[in-house]
């Protein structure tokens, strides 16, 4: 813990939760923070261009003056900021084809009827100034949700998306966007007055900022969310209270998401949860489709949608209880750990239910067509022409499904639930590899490794596969491998002759064959630009660092790569099957393959600076006394 004047002090050595590596990799003076203290706020700031740019009036915060009729701004005015109805149609498509899948917080059908009208009042209206069209009276947050909406689909989108789905219509002001969430945000009294659409808004806007190696400013961004849901009720299950059908599950998908997201930010900061208690963390699970009202709905299947999001919300709710188990030093002893292990294979065998029928998804396709989604994954429209409003549509999970879009889903989705499912395991096992007593036994650590290694192999692949390219926006956009990776390399450090260390390695350099030079690990395939962050490039130098230390004790070139097989296998390391069974090769290879040409790392310059360490080869064995002093206070934090 560092102290600074001004009553400041902060964690040292904390960029990633449970972090194994020793303290000399720790080259940078992390005495003092990166970024401007005064850089934290509700809504992130957007980067302003010069300010004797033309646009900048448009995206100065601080100027009240519309710049079409020279008033203070109100709704009637950020309404033309919009595109036209053929954009933002087009944009709203994508939303829902990548976006929502993964953040599913809105009643489709309620969304779609809203659309439609506000679009049809909305093209009644003439020149500004002229009255907002008429529903934005009963849905004021409609307009910051909407924006919000196409400004995810436009950040979310590499420059060669955008003009997939726009063509020449690709170059739409998304600044201007993300001032009309924040303006109609607060116009309609957000955060003390929310609506369920401005909540949804903000947390649609702020998502695509937050990023795992830096979540300094995510928990503020979810610390507000989650007072604001408190504020509104989403914590009660309140059936009788007048809510409608939509109103009720909109609520529940709020909620549900907040607490999933809060649990996502601890296990990567180390920084305690949110306080939720039994009934807070109880209330009635989504529903797995979209009900019109009274019994009916558009469909008696389930969404694959909601059913991969209640799986996810499930294991995060697991997750909670084992991240207090650590605070509260629960795990002392090894009858302890193993009833924290068996309700992780309870987990698991719900996990393992839910890929099933995941994966049963379109099964029913011709094996060819099946083959060419799971290699190719392009399914997004090209068409210039309008597309047909269809948000409404269900993504039924069911094996006659035939829509692409939602077999290439069906693909990714099943390794993201893999890799939910054994992140709950790291969490578990990375504080209690660090044991040297040795007396929770002897296989924690290969315990540990083995569930490092698996996520490793399945993160790869919900970033890199054909199918993963509508969702790099949050696999590796949002999260990056800094936990697994960093006990890899610090069981590669201390035991590099272990049964487990070829794999670790291999595994290893598949990561960091996917590394960008300031971004971070990125997909191959046409991945939107990720800006890494400072927290970022120093942790990523760090694995550099090490890496390079436990190749050169292993007489080996750190330079050179020979990265994993296992990466592309479609079978997980746990030996569960990542893709339907009539995909599979009868005689497909489990073990690694190593290939017979390397190929070279192009390594950030920072990570290959400041090697030379007071460890010598024969000394590997880390002083865990040393690691705790060298972070003081935040080894409680950071268990």
């Amino acid at each position: 813990m560092y102290k600074h004047p001004g009553g400041r002090s902060f964690y040292v050595g904390a960029t990633h939760w449970a972090n194994a590596i020793p303290q000399e990799y720790h080259h940078e003076d992390q005495r003092f923070p990166n970024s401007s203290p005064y850089q934290s706020e509700l809504f992130n700031r957007w980067h302003r261009p010069d300010k004797h740019d033309k646009a900048y009036s448009a995206l100065a915060f601080e100027n009240p003056q519309c710049k079409y009729c020279g008033s203070r701004y109100q709704l009637s005015c950020l309404v033309y900021f919009f595109p036209s109805q053929v954009v933002c149609q087009r944009l709203c498509d994508r939303f829902f084809h990548t976006v929502f899948p993964l953040i599913p917080l809105l009643h489709i059908p309620t969304f779609e009827d809203d659309f439609r009208e506000f679009w049809r009042q909305r093209d009644m209206q003439a020149q500004h100034p002229a009255e907002p069209p008429r529903i934005l009276r009963s849905k004021p947050g409609f307009v910051s949700l909407l924006a919000a909406m196409l400004f995810s689909s436009l950040m979310s989108a590499s420059e060669t998306q955008m003009r997939e789905i726009l063509g020449d219509k690709s170059n739409v002001p998304i600044g201007d966007l993300y001032f009309v969430t924040v303006m109609a945000s607060s116009l309609t009294g957000f955060p003390r007055q929310p609506t369920l659409y401005a909540l949804a808004a903000y947390i649609y806007a702020q998502s695509q900022f937050i990023r795992e190696e830096e979540f300094s400013d995510g928990p503020e961004f979810i610390n507000t969310a989650f007072r604001v849901a408190l504020g509104m009720g989403l914590h009660r299950n309140l059936a009788t209270a007048g809510f409608t059908i939509a109103e009720q599950e909109t609520r529940k998908r709020l909620w549900w998401y907040i607490l999933h997201l809060d649990i996502m930010s601890s296990c990567s900061s180390g920084l305690s949860p949110l306080f939720v208690d039994d009934k807070m963390g109880n209330i009635d699970p989504i529903v797995l489709m979209d009900k019109l009202g009274g019994e009916g709905s558009n469909g008696t299947a389930s969404d694959i949608r909601y059913l991969v999001a209640a799986t996810r919300y499930d294991t995060t709710k697991t997750i909670r209880g084992i991240l207090i188990g650590h605070f509260e030093d629960k795990y002392t002893s090894s009858a302890r750990v193993d009833d924290a292990a068996k309700d992780l294979d309870a987990l698991s065998r719900r996990i393992n239910k839910a890929v099933r029928r995941v994966l049963a998804v379109g099964s029913q396709l011709p094996r060819q067509q099946l083959q060419d989604i799971y290699r190719t994954g392009r399914f997004e429209p090209g068409d210039s022409a309008v597309p047909a409003l269809s948000f409404g549509c269900s993504w039924t999970a069911e094996a006659g499904q035939k829509q692409p879009e939602v077999v290439a889903f069906a693909a990714w989705a099943a390794s993201l639930l893999h890799l939910m499912m054994h992140k709950a395991y790291c969490v578990l096992y990375y504080p209690l590899a660090r044991e040297t007593t040795g007396h929770l036994g002897t296989d924690i650590r290969q315990t540990a490794v083995k569930h490092a290694q698996a996520f490793i192999q399945l993160f790869i692949r919900v970033c890199d596969a054909p199918f993963s390219r509508p969702f790099h926006w949050m696999y590796p956009g949002t999260y990056q491998p800094l936990q697994s990776m960093s006990l890899l390399l610090a069981d590669l450090l201390s035991s590099p002759h272990s049964d487990e260390a070829s794999t670790s390695q291999g595994l290893v350099d598949a990561i960091f064959e996917l590394y960008q030079i300031d971004q971070g690990v990125m997909g191959r395939i046409d991945a939107p630009r990720r800006k890494l962050s400072p927290s970022g490039q120093q942790a990523w130098s760090m694995l550099g660092r090490v890496r390079r230390k436990a190749l050169e004790q292993m007489d080996q070139d750190p330079h050179v790569a020979f990265p994993s097989s296992l990466a592309s296998s479609n079978t997980c390391i746990c030996g569960e099957s990542l893709v339907h069974a009539c995909l599979l090769e009868e005689n497909e290879k489990q073990e690694e393959v190593i290939p017979e040409e390397p190929s070279i790392v192009g390594l950030e310059p920072d990570l290959e600076m400041g090697l030379e360490t007071s460890v010598g080869a024969a000394d590997v064995r880390f002083d865990w006394e040393d690691w705790d002093a060298f972070l003081g206070n935040s080894a409680g934090a950071m268990i």
